[in-house]
């Protein structure tokens, strides 16, 4: 049972660092500054880099807010997850289909240079991250008796 819980704390841990690392470039984006991590969602910071084009471009419209809230709605849904992910299998699933969309999405994105290294990386990385999500929504269907997070045990 110690592996179970471990396996499920990884795919927690892994979930909530992306969350706080997409949280933290989708700000900083928005405000222009250019930086890139490859241990966050790819469609919350392509959202913060379109929605500060339009801001330089056309000023503050509800345009530029819309985009802004889908970010923060696509973050949300990851953060949503993360607490949801202590009372079922079903929120790992949500987390990994989201995320392999936007795993889907930054390949696209980037076809046209896919052999330089920091777009494979960051693709490495994106996987890697499914895999975790992956893991921790088989280990939560075959164990379906919840752990008992208060505590740090298994029931």
């Amino acid at each position: 049972m110690e592996k179970v819980v471990r396996k499920l704390q990884m795919g927690r841990m892994t979930l909530l660092l992306m969350t706080i690392l997409t949280g933290i470039y989708f700000v900083l984006l928005l405000f222009g500054i250019q930086m890139d991590s490859p241990y966050s969602a790819f469609l919350p910071q392509f959202l913060a880099v379109v929605a500060h084009a339009m801001m330089v471009e056309y000023g503050f419209s509800v345009s530029v807010l819309f985009v802004v809230l889908l970010g923060v709605g696509l973050i949300a849904i990851y953060a949503l997850a993360w607490v949801k992910t202590k009372t079922g299998a079903k929120w790992f699933m949500i987390a990994f289909i989201l995320f392999f969309v936007d795993t889907l999405f930054l390949i696209y994105w980037y076809q046209n240079i896919l052999t330089q290294l920091p777009v494979l990386l960051t693709i490495a990385i994106h996987f890697i991250i499914l895999y975790y999500l992956y893991t921790s929504y088989q280990t939560f269907a075959k164990n379906p008796d919840a752990p008992d997070w208060s505590k740090g045990k298994y029931k």
